[in-house]
């Protein structure tokens, strides 16, 4: 177990590295995935999962809900995200040495399960059922108080959101090269589903009357300026996933019903097209 822990703590370094190994190895190759901008938001993303696991925001998760929330919403809602946008997967692989690379990682991404599974775990509804499923479960008072208090089950909590955030996010997305092949209209549900059971949890939490996870009574807040009791502290934790995290999903959808409407206009004006030429 600890070796896992060991492990799930080097990947956020890891993957960084190979990706900017792999960039400056694409100098001049695949230009359509590397606009200036791409591993600008992949920095920004990878910069967020370093700031949520590496930083004080990781040693003050454990003293104030508030502050696990807001990792929970940096790891989940923004760095997964833009790291997907920065169009990841090619330079991540041309960041591997060259033999590992022809010789094992490419062997396994074009394994006939290897390649099921990912297309079985990317179709809307089952991405939405990983994402939200987990989220509830690591937030029920047992899982949450035995990740706080075990450090390897805190980092299995962190890895299973990020693969289920990049799962979801995914879908949503379509990480180029790669394509999911959903239509707008479903990325927009799925979007709305994803928000509604957001809202959900985080009124919940907000909303109810008592101490949801005990280990939190047991820490002195009083010197904090902006919580003075663990009750604040859950209320804070609940508007932080309620209203900023509902916020990610709303600009997502924005976006989606953006790009809707632009496909909606191309085919109509390939359809007037059509008829004028008949």
């Amino acid at each position: 177990m600890y070796l896992f822990w060991y492990l799930t703590g080097l990947i956020p370094l890891g993957i960084p590295i190979l990706y900017f190994i792999g960039i400056n190895r694409s100098h001049g190759k695949s230009k359509w995935l590397f606009s200036w901008w791409r591993p600008l938001l992949c920095s920004i993303g990878f910069i967020g999962i370093i700031a949520a696991l590496f930083s004080p925001i990781e040693q003050l998760a454990d003293e104030f809900f508030f502050i696990h929330m807001i990792q929970h919403l940096l790891l989940q809602m923004i760095a997964v995200p833009l790291i997907l946008l920065g169009t990841p997967i090619v330079p991540i692989m041309r960041g591997w040495p060259i033999k590992l690379r022809r010789s094992v990682i490419i062997k396994i991404m074009q394994n006939r399960i290897v390649r099921k599974t990912l297309w079985f775990l990317t179709r809307p509804l089952i991405s939405l059922l990983a994402y939200s499923v987990l989220l509830w479960v690591w937030h029920l008072p047992n899982f949450y108080e035995a990740a706080i208090k075990h450090e390897a089950i805190h980092q299995l909590e962190h890895f299973t959101f990020l693969i289920t955030s990049a799962i979801y996010w995914s879908v949503i997305i379509d990480p180029k090269p790669l394509q999911t092949y959903v239509a707008y209209s479903k990325r927009i549900l799925i979007i709305l589903a994803g928000a509604v059971q957001n809202i959900a949890l985080g009124a919940y939490i907000t909303i109810y009357p008592d101490i949801l996870y005990p280990w939190y009574q047991n820490i002195d807040q009083g010197n904090f300026w902006l919580v003075t009791s663990p009750l604040e502290d859950q209320q804070l934790a609940g508007l932080i996933m309620w209203v900023p995290g509902t916020m990610m999903y709303l600009i997502a959808l924005l976006i989606l019903l953006g790009k809707l409407l632009s496909s909606e206009e191309k085919s109509v004006l390939q359809r007037e097209i059509q008829r004028k030429s008949i």
